[in-house]
């Protein structure tokens, strides 16, 4: 499997249900935290950490946060904020 972010937990637990033996991941500079997760359930991971991709997603959540914040961590996550600044 190749994903362009780690997984959350969420699609991490997918990912060991299916039975994924190989997981491909572009950057975990912009999001990370289940690498040693997927190890310890026998996922090859590999993670390519490409500078322009880095980049990419770095400018779209700079530019776009709110919905870099709902992917990452709900709609809460949106609300959480959008509720501070009120």
């Amino acid at each position: 499997m190749f994903t362009s972010l780690s997984c959350c937990d969420f699609c991490a637990g997918l990912i060991y249900q299916l039975q994924f033996k190989r997981l491909v991941v572009g950057d975990i500079t912009n999001y990370g935290g289940n690498e040693e997760k997927h190890r310890q359930k026998g996922v090859q991971l590999e993670i390519l950490e490409d500078p322009e991709g880095v980049a990419f997603y770095a400018k779209f959540a700079k530019e776009r946060p709110d919905p870099d914040r709902e992917d990452a961590g709900g709609l809460p996550a949106v609300r959480k904020v959008a509720t501070a600044k009120c």
